[in-house]
């Protein structure tokens, strides 16, 4: 199995953390969570954390057309104002894809590395 890192990465507010993939994926599911990447978090044995924020960032770019994107982003009281959100442009992918990574950043901040 391979380690998903980035060195580039290291800077970042969770830095070098890295997580053994089973076991975060087990924490997930027994919290109800899904962690929804692209690639699947299932090909790495480790990654590190600010690897998977990443993944999750991107993934809307994946799995949403930028139609989709609009729409769940002016579905979202938090997100529909964005300048983002008001056209069908990628900046919706990107911005979906941004609050969904933001999103995993609090669960991380506040449930694992308080």
């Amino acid at each position: 199995m391979k380690t998903l890192f980035d060195k580039d990465l290291c800077p970042r507010p969770f830095g070098s953390a890295v997580f053994n993939v089973p076991a975060l994926l087990e924490w997930a599911t027994k919290k109800g969570l899904s962690l929804p990447t692209v690639p699947p978090l299932t090909d790495f044995a480790f990654a590190q954390a600010e690897c998977v924020l990443s993944l999750i960032a991107n993934r809307p770019h994946h799995s949403f057309t930028p139609d989709e994107a609009h729409a769940i982003a002016a579905a979202n009281p938090l997100l529909a104002h964005h300048p983002a959100a008001q056209s069908a442009a990628p900046t919706a992918v990107w911005l979906v894809g941004a609050e969904a990574s933001r999103q995993w950043r609090e669960i991380l901040s506040t449930q694992i590395f308080h």
